[in-house]
């Protein structure tokens, strides 16, 4: 089966994004996987080594992606401009963030009717993403792997995912929970990130944190990315802030 044309779009709006990759062999897997499954936009956040001829020799063929890669030196610069950001992780966190097994998180994609980038985030091959990285993440993919084999190459997890999208591309569209058309185009990672940089400070000026700051403004952020706010919506929650901020300035007076 053949993708349509309007699927076809939306893979090239989707992004792999690896962070910190340790061996250029699996860069060069992951084009592979990913030209196998229609994707074209590969993402390099501060890899070891990189170019390389392994990852070349990897790719098998798939050369045009790896010469189109973008690096990046962050996480966040690397997501910036996209819409939603899926971190992905072969193992439960103790930290609760909404969570799709590859299946769910195809049927997510599908439903998505923007015009932004979708990212889709793999880290390091031993540790996968820090807790700050997963903050920049909207929701987690949990790969099911087997408990007694844990360990999940890099390109495979690529390959897990990519091929689950794809394959619900190929059925009959359904509703979706999440990327429901708006009338405002949704808030991009980095509008939201500088609404959470603004809401911190206020946070921290008048003294609201009583315990552990980072617990609660990742439960924060946890709460609006629920709420999938759209760009509208930031520049309305700037402007409560920044009134906010004007009458504390007058009480210092």
């Amino acid at each position: 089966m053949v993708a349509s044309r309007s699927h076809t779009q939306l893979l090239d709006r989707i992004k792999i994004v690896l962070v910190n990759t340790s061996h250029p062999g699996n860069i060069g897997a992951t084009a592979r996987a990913m030209a196998n499954m229609g994707l074209s936009k590969l993402v390099l956040v501060q890899p070891l080594e990189y170019p390389s001829m392994q990852a070349t020799a990897r790719a098998a063929g798939a050369d045009d992606i790896l010469d189109d890669a973008e690096i990046f030196p962050t996480l966040a610069r690397a997501v910036a401009d996209c819409s939603h950001v899926y971190g992905t992780t072969a193992r439960l966190r103790s930290i609760t963030w909404p969570e799709y097994s590859p299946q769910e998180l195809a049927e997510q994609i599908r439903g998505n009717q923007g015009e932004k980038d979708i990212a889709l985030v793999f880290g390091r091959e031993r540790s996968g993403l820090t807790n700050e990285e997963l903050d920049l993440c909207q929701a987690l993919v949990h790969i099911p792997v087997d408990d007694r084999h844990t360990s999940l190459n890099l390109a495979s997890a690529v390959m897990v995912v990519a091929f689950s999208i794809r394959s619900a591309l190929l059925l009959e569209p359904r509703e979706s929970k999440i990327g429901k058309k708006h009338a405002s185009p949704v808030a991009t990672s980095e509008q939201l990130q500088f609404y959470f940089d603004s809401l911190n400070n206020l946070l921290n000026k008048i003294s609201f944190y009583k315990g552990n700051a980072t617990k609660v403004m990742r439960k924060l952020r946890r709460l609006y990315y629920k709420a999938e706010p759209t760009k509208e919506d930031v520049q309305i929650l700037l402007g409560t802030l920044a009134a906010i901020n004007a009458e504390l300035e007058k009480g210092e007076d």
